[in-house]
C-alpha cells in the first residue's frame, strides 16, 4: 500500500499485495474468537459506506467500528434452536461467552429484539456503542495485524487519531474492489469458527451462515404497505399495479447477497415475478433511476413508514452503497439485469448521473 502524501489509485501490484496479506491474516493470524473477523468486515463495510475510489486514506471512527458490531452481533447472539429443540447462545470464543455478545444480549433483551427500538433509547444506544468500542480497542483493534507473532501495519497505524484510526492511503480502494471475495472469505471463516466451538448443538445439516448472516425477512413483512404507499401501488421494476400491499414481495434493491444491508430505503416491493427474476443480479438503470426518485422525492414519507415499524434507514449511506457496486459493474463490463430471467443489459453511465452525491 501507499504511504505518506501519495494520492492515486493503488497500482496492479499494490491490490495484489494487500489481496496476499489478507490471505497471510488468516492463514497465519491468532483467532481466539469471532472479534477479528467482526473488525476485518467493519472495515471493509466501511469503505463501502464512507469511503471513495480515490485511493486515498479514510478515518473510521471508533463508534462508527463498534456500531458494525452491534450490528454484525445483534442477530447472532439470538437463540438459537439446535436439531433436538434446545435452545442456546452460540459460543463465538475459546472461554466463556465473549463480552461484547453478552452486552449486545443484555441489550437485546431490553429492546424486544429490535435494534431500532434500542437506537431511538439515545442514552442506551450511546451506553452499548461506548462499551463495545472500549472492548474494540483493547482486544481486537491492535491485535488485527499480528500475523506470524510479527505486529504489521498494512491495513491501518497502530494509534488512535481523532478518535478513530486512519485506514492506510489504498487500503479503503481495495476494500471497495474486491469487497464480496473479502466477504466471502470472512462470513466462511466465521462460521467455520463457530461451527468447531459449538458442534454438540449443530450438526451438518444446519444452515449456520444463514442464521448468522441471513436477512431476517420475516420481520421485513412490515415494511410493504410502507413501499406500497411510496410507489403508488406499483412494482418497482415492471411498473405493473399491485392489488394490495401482500400480492407483492420486498426485494433488497441492492442484492443482500452482495451486500448485507436492510437499510429501509434499500428495500423495494415487487411484483412476485418480478422478484424471482431479478434474484441477486443488480438492476438496470432504469430501474435504478426508479429507486433513486423514489428515495428522494418521497423522502419524507418513507421515513416516517420506517420508522413506524422500527427500520433503520439512512439514504446517504445506501447510495454510497450502490454507488460503489454500480461503480464495479461498469469497471468489469458486468451487466445488469432489466427483465426475464438472465442479466444481459450493459451499464451505459447513467447510473453514474442517478447516483451523483
Amino acid at each position: 500500500m501507499m504511504t505518506g502524501s501519495e494520492i492515486s489509485q493503488p497500482s496492479p501490484e499494490d491490490q495484489i499485495r494487500f489481496l496476499a496479506d489478507i490471505q497471510r491474516l488468516f492463514e497465519a493470524g491468532s483467532f481466539v474468537a469471532t472479534y477479528k473477523y467482526a473488525l476485518l468486515l467493519a472495515l471493509a463495510d466501511l469503505s463501502v459506506e464512507r469511503g471513495d475510489d480515490s485511493g486515498q486514506a479514510l478515518h473510521l471512527p471508533l463508534d462508527a467500528i463498534a456500531e458494525k458490531f452491534v450490528e454484525y452481533y445483534w442477530e447472532q447472539c439470538r437463540e438459537f434452536i439446535s436439531p433436538d429443540g434446545k435452545g442456546c447462545v452460540l459460543h463465538q470464543n475459546t472461554g466463556k461467552q465473549a463480552a461484547i455478545l453478552r452486552s449486545v444480549l443484555q441489550s437485546r433483551i431490553r429492546a424486544d429484539g429490535r435494534i431500532a427500538t434500542l437506537r431511538k433509547d439515545q442514552h442506551r444506544w450511546h451506553e452499548l456503542i461506548a462499551a463495545v468500542g472500549r472492548t474494540v480497542r483493547t482486544m481486537p483493534l491492535w491485535r488485527l495485524q499480528v500475523i506470524g507473532g510479527n505486529r504489521e501495519s498494512f491495513l491501518y497505524q497502530n494509534q488512535i487519531v481523532e478518535r478513530g484510526i486512519q485506514l492506510n492511503p489504498g487500503v479503503a480502494f481495495c476494500f471497495r474492489r474486491y469487497h464480496a471475495l473479502i466477504g466471502d472469505l470472512i462470513r466462511g471463516a466465521w462460521v467455520r469458527y463457530v461451527r468447531r466451538f459449538n458442534g454438540e448443538a449443530l450438526d451438518d445439516a444446519v444452515d449456520l451462515h444463514e442464521f448468522l448472516f441471513g436477512s431476517q425477512r420475516q420481520g421485513l413483512r412490515a415494511v410493504a404497505p410502507v413501499l406500497f404507499d411510496a410507489q403508488d401501488g406499483r412494482c418497482l421494476y415492471t411498473q405493473s399495479k399491485l392489488s394490495t400491499p401482500e400480492a407483492g414481495e420486498v426485494d433488497h434493491f441492492i442484492p443482500f447477497a452482495r451486500y448485507a444491508h436492510d437499510s429501509g430505503f434499500n428495500l423495494v416491493l415487487a411484483s412476485k415475478g418480478a422478484n424471482r427474476q431479478k434474484s441477486d443480479h443488480l438492476a438496470a438503470e432504469q430501474h435504478l433511476e426508479h429507486w433513486v426518485r423514489r428515495n428522494r422525492e418521497r423522502t419524507s414519507l418513507l421515513l416516517a413508514g420506517f420508522d413506524s415499524v422500527r427500520l433503520p434507514a439512512n439514504l446517504l449511506q445506501t447510495e454510497s452503497i450502490a454507488r460503489c457496486f454500480y461503480a464495479r459493474h461498469a469497471e468489469s463490463l458486468t451487466p445488469v439485469w432489466l427483465s426475464g430471467r438472465q442479466a444481459d443489459v450493459p451499464l451505459t453511465g447513467r447510473w453514474a448521473e442517478w447516483l451523483a452525491s
